[in-house]
């Protein structure tokens, strides 16, 4: 069976559920990198479409956002939501790492977030694509509406 093919860079439902609640904002080595984020349950269903429908098979399709986003917007999405202000604040990896094993994290999840963030602001999750809006046959949930979606 020739099935299509699918990879996606990060779901818009995981990344750093904890800023919002944190109160005064997100404190990440992330500069100015950017991600294409998408829920994973509309990823769920591009992929559903994918295997029930026909004229995929053979193809890939990379399953993002068409629109990439910083972490400076998604604190100022999160400010809007809050009706508060909160900051980003770009801080060296290892102030991250120190705060990391504060909290108790063992050194391989350490050494895993910080290769994610640093990925991300070296650009290489900058993959923004049409494909998941084809596949869902309308445009994914903007920025505002995922946020609203995973704090609901």
């Amino acid at each position: 069976m020739d099935l299509p093919a699918q990879h996606h860079v990060r779901r818009g439902d995981c990344p750093d559920r904890g800023a919002e609640s944190a109160g005064r904002g997100v404190f990440l080595p992330g500069g100015t990198g950017r991600v294409p984020y998408a829920l994973r349950r509309e990823m769920g269903e591009a992929a559903a479409n994918m295997l029930l429908q026909e004229g995929h098979e053979g193809k890939t399709y990379t399953l993002t956002g068409p629109s990439s986003w910083s972490y400076a917007d998604i604190v100022a999405a999160l400010s809007r939501r809050a009706g508060r202000p909160l900051v980003y604040q770009d801080i060296p990896e290892a102030a991250l790492a120190d705060g990391l094993r504060a909290a108790g994290l063992p050194e391989f999840v350490i050494w895993l977030t910080l290769g994610t963030i640093r990925d991300i602001r070296d650009g290489q999750y900058d993959l923004p694509s049409r494909d998941l809006a084809t596949l869902l046959g309308k445009e994914p949930q903007s920025l505002d509406e995922m946020l609203g979606a995973v704090f609901a």
